[in-house]
């Protein structure tokens, strides 16, 4: 009897494996051949097979990152498409790659893939498409990198120094304003000595983002200011604080003084 039951279960566990086995094998064909779908000349059916990858999921991630491979471009961006809304981490490496193609409609759904995505993984690949020549492409990772927000802060001030390309360190400062993390307030408050214009005028509207947690870094550096960095600094906490004692180190920090108390309590509170 004890071995009719153990050859009843052996069977049992043969048919679910069989049968795992041939859904597992039948669904790979699928994918399979709706990316070769892809290649059709009738766009109509391209895009009916970009859908349908998207819908069968992750049993189309390994196929849809080899097609990031391919040599036609647009099975490369539609490839790069559908597995964004797959939100699987296994693309991220693949789709850091694509950001880098030759062709912009990839690096393009590639940037819009990671932002998909999401999370800590995406942020080197946004950041490398931040120095694309393609303002389109560059815009896609500024709101990716805004979305993710605190994450990537760190990578961000790094960038700042990034002498080479003064665009990138416009962008940086332009997202750091937008985070709002008060860690970024030392950094930009070096950056507006930067010697590029539109990174100064940048550093200083993020600063203004930021607001109180910049305050007195601001007032602590403004001694060291010449008279025309007094003026921007005097100016730009005037923007945060609503005061202003002009380019006069003293008055400001007098004003500090009495006021430092008040801002850390409501610092504390947020």
């Amino acid at each position: 009897m004890k071995i009719k039951k153990r050859n009843l279960i052996l069977l049992i566990l043969a048919l679910v494996v069989f049968i795992g086995t041939g859904y597992w094998v039948f669904s790979m064909y699928k994918v399979n051949k709706t990316i070769d779908q892809l290649k059709s000349d009738d766009w109509r059916v391209k895009e009916q097979a970009t859908k349908d990858l998207t819908k069968l999921g992750k049993l189309a991630v390994g196929p849809l990152i080899a097609a990031l491979k391919d040599k036609d471009p647009e099975i490369r961006w539609r490839a790069a498409r559908a597995l964004g809304k797959t939100k699987d981490n296994r693309a991220i490496e693949p789709l850091g790659l694509s950001v880098k193609d030759e062709d912009k409609r990839v690096r393009y759904r590639a940037v819009q893939a990671l932002d998909v995505i999401g999370g800590d993984q995406v942020i080197k690949p946004l950041i490398f498409a931040l120095k694309d020549d393609d303002i389109d492409i560059i815009e896609k990772a500024v709101r990716a990198l805004i979305k993710i927000g605190k994450p990537a802060v760190k990578s961000l001030i790094s960038i700042l120094d990034n002498k080479d390309n003064n665009y990138i360190r416009i962008k940086a400062a332009e997202i750091l304003g937008e985070i709002g993390d008060e860690r970024a307030a030392k950094p930009l408050i070096v950056a507006l000595k930067d010697e590029d214009n539109q990174v100064r005028m940048e550093a200083a509207k993020a600063i203004i983002e930021i607001g109180e947690p910049a305050v007195e870094p601001l007032i602590m550096g403004f001694k060291n200011e010449d008279e025309f960095g007094k003026w921007r600094t005097a100016v730009i906490l005037k923007n945060i604080t609503g005061e202003y004692f002009g380019r006069s180190p003293e008055k400001w920090q007098k004003w500090w003084e009495q006021n430092k108390d008040r801002y850390s309590t409501q610092n504390e509170n947020k």
